[in-house]
């Protein structure tokens, strides 16, 4: 990443460059950069492939798109989304707008639009203080050990099953408790 921590923009901010310098674009950069302003959360969470796809060019116009706004490339044009994401509180407008949608929708809509709510928030309070060097140390600590065990109770059973499937692929000492037919 070339960008200083000093330097870095808020995404609102590179979304009012990438606007003004729209009518300037190329036919193809336009269309990358009218995708980003339309679809802004997808800058930070999907591929460059994805959302070439999703904006029907090739991988290759989101980088000129970046260096055309005056980033180094796409990885670094990104980066203040991906930071926004990481660091957001609970004044999310899409999810809001998402949330008001569901509760409109019939006689659970209100009761679906709760729990969405709630089950965001959980989410987002479990990593809000989650740091990068704890994260480390805990990887660290999973691929060192000799066996490591991964205990979910209650709600989050399926969360600790999901992740021992997924680090089952990477590292074969993962064991989920309880297993089935067993206690903890």
């Amino acid at each position: 990443m070339n960008v200083p921590k000093s330097d870095l923009k808020a995404p609102q901010e590179v979304l009012e460059e990438l606007a003004s310098e729209l009518d300037e674009l190329t036919p193809e950069l336009r269309k990358a950069a009218s995708y980003v302003l339309e679809n802004p959360n997808d800058v930070g969470v999907s591929s460059i492939r994805e959302i070439a796809d999703a904006a029907g060019v090739k991988p290759n116009t989101f980088v000129r798109m970046a260096r055309s706004v005056g980033f180094e490339g796409y990885e670094d044009f990104r980066h203040p989304f991906r930071e926004a994401i990481r660091s957001r509180g609970t004044d999310f407008p899409d999810r809001a707008r998402w949330l008001q949608s569901l509760a409109k929708g019939g006689q659970l809509g209100e009761l679906f639009a709760e729990m969405a709510a709630c089950a965001i928030s959980n989410i987002e309070n479990t990593f809000a203080s989650t740091n990068a060097n704890a994260m480390k140390a805990a990887a660290d600590a999973i691929v060192n050990a000799r066996h490591t065990y991964v205990l979910g109770v209650g709600v989050n059973n399926s969360n600790a099953r999901n992740f021992s499937y997924l680090a089952d692929m990477a590292v074969d000492t993962i064991w989920t408790i309880p297993r089935m037919g067993s206690v903890a």
